[in-house]
């Protein structure tokens, strides 16, 4: 009889080692998962600043060729202006 409950006890120590490891591995696996949850509401924050950094890449890439053409049609003007003063003044000469 003391033979049956050795075997007992060595069974019921196995299975509370297995049952401890099962917890562990539980345990770890719903750690995962939270930073798993957390990961991805950290990447959906960096892609919504990705999205609003490339907007305001557009928008100011956008400024500079209006300002680009401002400039360039202004540069037009000047040399109108340059040639008509330099008319006017081989006019008076």
């Amino acid at each position: 009889m003391m033979h049956r409950n050795e075997e007992l006890e060595e069974v019921q120590t196995a299975l509370e080692e297995s049952e401890d490891r099962y917890k562990r591995t539980l345990s770890q696996l719903e750690q995962e998962r939270d930073n798993a949850k957390r990961y991805k509401v950290q990447i959906a924050t960096l892609e919504e600043r990705l999205v609003a950094v490339n907007e305001q890449l557009e928008n100011e890439n956008a400024e500079k060729q209006n300002a680009n053409r401002t400039v360039r049609r202004l540069e037009k003007r000047l040399k109108e202006v340059s040639f008509q003063v330099r008319l006017r003044e081989w006019r008076l000469d």
